[in-house]
């Protein structure tokens, strides 16, 4: 797809990451960025993919990478391939493979991460949380975007009507 085309077709938003399905702990915890790596990463995406956000979720069973941008196909590559680089390891108890959602399904893949569905045990309350601090993290970096803080504002709508219909939780 031209990137001109892309833009026009698909929403502006990539995630890709790792989760318990996808890759054992000791896996996961490479993919852990550390302040002045997260800083680095989100500069160089900014000016190699023309990010406009990016947010790094971390939780015990998950790290995900989501960022918006105009390219979020090139996006998507480039953060798998920075997570396929910090994944390679000598003797790695099994190969991890980064998941990567584009557009729409991105979309609702971090709004099925936010109520639980996609988490260990689902209907977890706590994954809202976390994503929200992630959130909340990025916009004190500066490294939201308007994009990802209305991706925010929806997944708290969701949660608030998946808690009260009885699908989180409790």
């Amino acid at each position: 797809m031209s990137a001109s085309r892309e833009r026009a077709t698909t929403l502006p938003l990539a995630v890709v990451g790792c989760d318990f399905r996808t890759a054992p702990s000791s896996a996961r915890s490479r993919l852990v960025l550390e302040a002045g790596d997260r800083e680095a990463l989100a500069r160089d995406l900014a000016a190699s993919a023309s990010v406009d956000g990016f947010i790094d979720l971390v939780t015990c069973n998950r790290v995900e990478w989501v960022v918006s941008c105009p390219q979020p196909s090139w996006a998507a590559e480039i953060l798998r391939a920075q997570m396929l680089e910090r994944l390679a390891s000598p003797g790695a108890d099994r190969p991890a493979e980064p998941y990567a959602f584009v557009g729409e399904e991105a979309a609702r893949h971090v709004f099925s991460v936010s109520i639980g569905q996609k988490s260990f045990v689902v209907g977890e309350r706590q994954i809202a949380s976390q994503l929200f601090r992630a959130l909340e993290d990025a916009r004190s970096r500066g490294t939201s975007s308007r994009l990802l803080n209305g991706l925010g504002s929806i997944s708290g709508r969701l949660v608030r009507d998946a808690t009260r219909e009885g699908w989180i939780g409790g």
